[in-house]
């Protein structure tokens, strides 16, 4: 801020939040999962083959 610039935020009420745990990009795939989870999306996978074992 230059000298002769005023304050206009001195006088405003400031704010602080507790964050509630980690928060950046990485985060957002867990971010969707929860939510999508929260709303009460479901999602199954079913895997059909042979194993190894059963192979002549």
């Amino acid at each position: 801020m230059a000298a002769g610039e005023v304050d206009v935020f001195a006088n405003e009420e400031k704010r602080t939040l507790e964050l509630g745990g980690h928060v950046g990009f990485d985060s957002l795939p867990d971010q969707l999962v929860s939510k999508s989870v929260a709303q009460g999306f479901c999602f199954n996978i079913l895997c059909v083959g042979m194993s190894e074992g059963n192979m002549h």
